[in-house]
């Protein structure tokens, strides 16, 4: 059975982000699954964890689980919801649990972004968003769970596109029969040179999507795509690990505050 799993570690930013995995899980028909994991900074130093410690803190996290679970199932009577806690790397637990489950539909995961806060879900996202072979959908605090009726996909036709991320694109915009904008961004004095079109290949794997393309003109990609965002109203920007240099750059000091001020809808980071 499909599934969406959502990690949480019970904060505030968490909880809107199970509160929108929830929604949209609820949405799509498929059961929702629950992950928490931790890990104890000493473990770096290679002391050995009491076992007590381990099993306190599993049974803390697992009281507080069954109230996220309880939570949400106020809140979607009819939603499956599985749960589970581990001691370890979440990267890791998710790998393992996706190598024995089967991979997720899609990862959901929470975005403390702010406009004060200049981190934008960095190394915990960064690491799952490079290390997994499935989707992840990066939820900002302040995002509300509409279903997405325009869905923004960065294409970079320097890149290599992988099918079967091009097909989740085309699925998930079939299922939400929303309006699908590929955005290529080109270089000024760029628009008569054929080297920045669509491919063909891509073209064919997104035509049942019947996507709308769209040819942008800035040095500057990252604005460029942010301002489409913005002025069209988008409700998610996909991408791939590598676009534009997007996922080096949104971990980058300089770039995160634009991006957290000006991208509030959710990044979804397709494999």
């Amino acid at each position: 059975m499909s599934y969406i799993l959502v990690a949480t570690d019970f904060s505030e930013t968490s909880a809107n982000s199970t509160t929108y995995a929830a929604a949209l899980a609820s949405e799509l028909k498929m059961q929702l699954s629950l992950v928490h994991s931790f890990i104890f900074p000493a473990m770096l130093n290679d002391v050995t964890i009491p076992a007590s410690l381990i099993d306190d803190t599993r049974d803390d996290a697992m009281e507080k689980m069954g109230k996220e679970k309880g939570r949400l199932l106020a809140l979607y009577p009819n939603l499956q919801i599985t749960t589970s806690v581990h001691y370890g790397m979440l990267a890791d637990i998710l790998n393992s649990g996706a190598a024995e489950k089967g991979n997720p539909f899609l990862l959901v995961m929470g975005n403390s972004n702010t406009q004060e806060d200049t981190s934008w879900f960095f190394s915990t996202l960064k690491g799952i968003s490079n290390d997994t072979e499935f989707a992840v959908l990066a939820v900002p605090y302040t995002s509300t769970y509409k279903t997405p009726e325009r869905i923004c996909y960065a294409d970079d036709v320097e890149q290599v596109q992988s099918e079967q991320a091009l097909r989740m694109l085309t699925e998930l915009t079939s299922r939400f029969n929303a309006q699908l904008d590929v955005v290529n961004v080109q270089p000024d004095g760029s628009m008569n040179d054929d080297s920045y079109d669509v491919g063909d290949g891509p073209r064919k794997v997104l035509a049942d999507a019947n996507p709308k393309y769209h040819y942008l003109h800035n040095e500057d990609t990252n604005d460029a795509i942010k301002n489409f965002c913005t002025a069209e109203k988008s409700d998610w920007l996909a991408i791939m690990p590598g676009t534009y240099g997007w996922i080096e750059g949104i971990f980058h000091k300089s770039h995160t505050k634009t991006l957290a001020q000006t991208m509030n809808i959710p990044l979804l980071i397709l494999h």
